[in-house]
């Protein structure tokens, strides 16, 4: 949490608002190969490249600083939200069958290094030019 707004907030400060959150989410395409380059069309292809992001992406801190005092309010780890659809028994979709493995933050540096390293050797071996964008 930044250390301005948990102040703030801890002094029950009339200048932190909590503000309405929208209802939207943030995804990335990878399968979509329109108006790229070549070489980005190649890495996005490689399993090994969407690895590394997958797991290179810190989302509690991206979280954390769209909201410092309450960063658990707006996680999610799929594409729908909790409660969005559940089983007869109540029971979360999100928390049946494979997807409950995926329901936390899956950051893990050394393991997206691994994935990047991977990708690197394989990218270069058919002549993508580095750095990707």
């Amino acid at each position: 949490m930044t250390t301005q707004a948990q102040s703030l907030y801890d002094e029950d400060s009339e200048y932190l608002i909590q503000e309405e959150l929208d209802s939207s989410s943030y995804v990335i395409f990878m399968n979509n190969q329109t108006g790229y380059s070549e070489d980005t069309n190649a890495a996005l292809s490689n399993v090994n490249f969407k690895r590394s992001l997958f797991y290179g992406i810190d989302r509690d801190m991206y979280n954390e600083v769209s909201n410092p005092i309450n960063p658990e309010s707006i996680e999610a780890f799929s594409y729908s939200g909790r409660g969005f659809v559940t089983a007869p028994d109540g029971t979360d979709d999100l928390d049946l069958g494979d997807s409950a493995q995926w329901q936390t933050s899956q950051f893990d540096l050394e393991t997206a290094e691994k994935y990047n390293q991977l990708a690197i050797e394989e990218l270069t071996a058919q002549g993508v030019s580095f750095p990707i964008e």
